[in-house]
């Protein structure tokens, strides 16, 4: 039986990493995968080679690596590192105290943002709330990706029971 030797390396990869953790060698992997060669992760994982989105997606389900997605996006993808949040690992409660406080933040600016929207002629303030409503959905809508990690962390679970 072939058995992958222990990498020595100190500063790994992402993707081999999230391999490691899964318990996998390059070989099991690949088999895992299917369309990506065990060279081919070699060469990702070493960064000699750039990842495609379709190998990552694959990685993060035979890893059952619910983060894997998320930190490739804001890591390594030009776009992603300027329009996704960096989801944290946390708990249930961690995130319904953060969205009842933003709930009552975004309830704190509603007269200012009904009054933006019926007043053409504003005064300065107007940007000022838009833009700490911004920050506010901007802060919920990371809430919602962590609540969906926490999902699918949960079907992971499942999946290896």
């Amino acid at each position: 039986m072939y058995m992958g030797r222990k990498s020595l390396k100190k500063q790994k990869s992402i993707y081999q990493l999230s391999r490691e953790q899964a318990g996998l060698t390059r070989r099991a992997a690949a088999d895992r995968l299917g369309f990506v060669s065990e060279g081919r992760i070699e060469k990702i994982e070493g960064g000699k080679s750039q990842i495609d989105p379709a190998e990552v997606l694959a990685m993060e389900d035979a890893y059952k690596d619910s983060v894997l997605v998320n930190r490739h996006c804001t890591h390594q993808c030009p776009i992603g590192m300027k329009t996704v949040p960096v989801l944290r690992k946390r708990t249930p409660a961690e995130i319904v105290l953060e969205v009842l406080f933003l709930s009552d933040t975004l309830n704190g600016l509603r007269t200012g943002l009904i009054a933006g929207g019926y007043d053409p002629q504003w005064p300065a303030e107007r940007e000022a709330v838009l833009s700490q409503a911004a920050e506010v959905l901007t802060a919920l809508g990371r809430c919602g990706g962590e609540i969906r990690l926490l999902l699918r962390e949960e079907e992971q679970e499942h999946e290896k029971n």
